[in-house]
């Protein structure tokens, strides 16, 4: 080490900047590292977000999901509104990962003109078989649309 009682104040300005100027050098060369690490701003995997878009539709025994981007296998499962929530699940349909447009969950009851209708992502646990007891809804965004 050395003395720094002997310095001048504006040695002691230069050390001091100097030092300041090496930990701005140091973070800048750690977020540069840590935003070229492997998997960071990837544009080739899937992200771990979910999208739906579904859009007011003739009333019938099938709703049209427009389009859909999964980050995993789930289930698109559409309820009846029933006093402002959820109420009876009409129709479900399992999907792999990826994007996906115009697909068709057919359901057991048909939607009525008038009536509001939500789509959630269920996940699914490997059985193919939908279980709402099991499968569990993946978000709590709901994604809704009315029938005419």
């Amino acid at each position: 080490m050395f003395e720094h009682k002997n310095l001048t104040e504006t040695q002691k300005y230069v050390l001091g900047t100097i030092l300041i100027i090496l930990i701005l050098v140091g973070v800048t060369v750690l977020v540069k590292n840590q935003a070229s690490a492997p998997g960071a701003g990837d544009t080739g995997s899937v992200s771990n977000s979910n999208s739906v878009t579904v859009e007011s539709q003739v009333a019938g025994e099938s709703v049209l999901v427009k389009e859909l981007t999964l980050s995993d296998r789930l289930w698109v499962v559409v309820y009846e509104e029933r006093d402002g929530d959820k109420g009876n699940i009409l129709g479900a349909r399992r999907l792999q990962e990826g994007s996906h447009n115009d697909q068709i969950v057919t359901l057991l009851r048909g939607t009525e003109a008038g009536n509001r209708y939500y789509v959630l992502l269920h996940n699914d646990d490997g059985d193919d078989i939908f279980d709402f007891t099991k499968d569990l809804p993946l978000e709590n965004i709901s994604y809704t649309f009315f029938a005419r």
